[in-house]
């Protein structure tokens, strides 16, 4: 039981520690904090399910402690909350490896990398931001994403279509 409880503190502890690092570096303007932040948040959560389980377990065996269902109570509320944070996450990190690895995703990127017009307007183009929003149909596809460039970071708006030949094709593309 020991060892439980110093693992599950050391992730909470580590989970903590990281998903600050994350945010510092997020205003920092580094393009990796959003991963560093998902990293630490998941650990955070984890630890914090361990703690609250490992408490869980200690309560209902010292049956002689006063106010004992408020502390299961409690902790099967922890535990709830935890669980819903790590599906949360997993569900939305899910939904940006779907979207990121989308044959309409890599030709709206291909498009803004090979645009002359942008790369005068905003420089260099480095890369694109962690996470992608939007629809995708079987005709249409709407994507917002950032775009790490040198003057800015910009959102881009971009709505696709299918061709008659199955090829996805820029309809309107907007960077702000």
């Amino acid at each position: 039981m020991e060892t439980f409880k110093k693992i599950s503190k050391t992730a909470t502890l580590i989970g903590l520690t990281v998903t600050i690092i994350g945010f510092i570096l997020f205003y920092s303007n580094v393009s990796i904090p959003i991963i560093i932040i998902y990293l630490g948040l998941w650990m955070f959560f984890i630890g914090l399910e361990l703690l609250a389980i490992r408490i869980l377990i200690l309560s209902t065996k010292k049956k002689k402690r006063k106010h004992n269902n408020g502390y299961i109570i409690a902790n099967i509320v922890v535990v709830f909350w935890a669980f819903c944070g790590l599906w949360g996450m997993l569900i939305i990190s899910s939904m940006n490896y779907l979207f990121q690895n989308s044959d309409s995703y890599k030709v709206a990127t291909e498009y803004i990398l090979n645009s002359e017009e942008y790369q005068l307007r905003y420089g260099e183009i480095y890369g694109f931001g962690f996470m992608t929003a939007g629809t995708i149909t079987q005709n249409n596809s709407e994507l917002t994403f950032s775009v790490r460039v040198e003057k800015d970071n910009p959102d881009a708006m971009v709505n696709l279509t299918k061709d008659s030949e199955g090829l996805w094709k820029v309809e309107t593309i907007h960077l702000q």
